[in-house]
């Protein structure tokens, strides 16, 4: 699950010296997320998300932090949700892929990030086509303003979405899982390196932390998660089997 990240290549801070006179061609399309399979999400996405995609949990390389994420596709050189003109075609696209080419960056402090973005990408102009991000005397446009505040908004979901996880953790509520497909053809997938959560865990739960998880939104974002695991097999018509990571 590395892909997600390798669709930012050249990033740099932005700033009026560099980008004056940039555009940014905002119908320029998803072709940069061809062949990612698997994109993070913050928690309060899960409920939208579930309803197209599988959600699950995933390593994030951070010791033992986990964080949710939308399957796209479970076979190499499936692009399930978008068209060959770089269309996409799921109703619900995830917010890690909507702020693209634009990212926060931590400028070396907590709480102090740099809004960035990737030059790389093909919607970037110097022509006077689309949108700018500062006008002629090198203020902020509205646009800009509103990817500052979008990116921001992101973040801030992202560290509630840590301390959501952290408690699934504290409850052991996560368990390791492979998920085997075969297609009509007889042709057999298999995922591997993620947690779902223990439906018998969660259901034995003592009554005063299920009504914790209930006040505080989480028991809604585990019941979505967990019918999202249907969505693995839907989209390319395969029949699929959890079973035990050790299995």
């Amino acid at each position: 699950m590395t892909k997600q990240q390798m669709i930012y290549d050249q990033v740099v801070p932005v700033s009026k010296e560099r980008h004056g006179s940039l555009g940014v061609d905002t119908s320029f399309g998803y072709e940069f997320a061809r062949g990612v399979r698997t994109v993070p999400i913050v928690a309060a996405e899960i409920p939208q998300a579930a309803r197209e995609y599988a959600v699950v949990f995933a390593p994030t390389g951070n010791g033992n932090d986990v964080a949710p994420m939308a399957i796209l596709s479970v076979r190499e050189g499936e692009d399930l949700h978008l068209s060959n003109d770089g269309e996409w075609t799921a109703r619900y696209i995830p917010a890690f892929l909507r702020r693209y080419p634009f990212v926060f960056a931590n400028a070396g402090t907590a709480n102090n990030f740099t809004l960035c973005i990737d030059e790389s990408w093909g919607g970037c102009n110097r022509d006077g086509s689309g949108e700018n991000l500062f006008d002629e005397n090198g203020e902020r446009t509205e646009f800009l303003n509103q990817l500052v505040q979008f990116n921001q908004d992101f973040q801030r979901s992202s560290q509630m979405t840590e301390l959501f996880c952290s408690q699934l953790r504290e409850l052991d509520l996560l368990d390791a899982k492979q998920a085997k497909l075969t297609s009509p053809e007889g042709t057999e997938t298999r995922l591997t390196g993620f947690f779902i959560v223990d439906r018998e865990k969660l259901k034995t739960l003592p009554g005063d932390k299920l009504e914790k998880l209930s006040r505080n939104g989480m028991l809604e974002l585990l019941y979505a998660h967990l019918l999202s695991l249907h969505n693995l097999g839907v989209s390319t018509k395969s029949t699929q089997n959890l079973v035990t990571a050790n299995s």
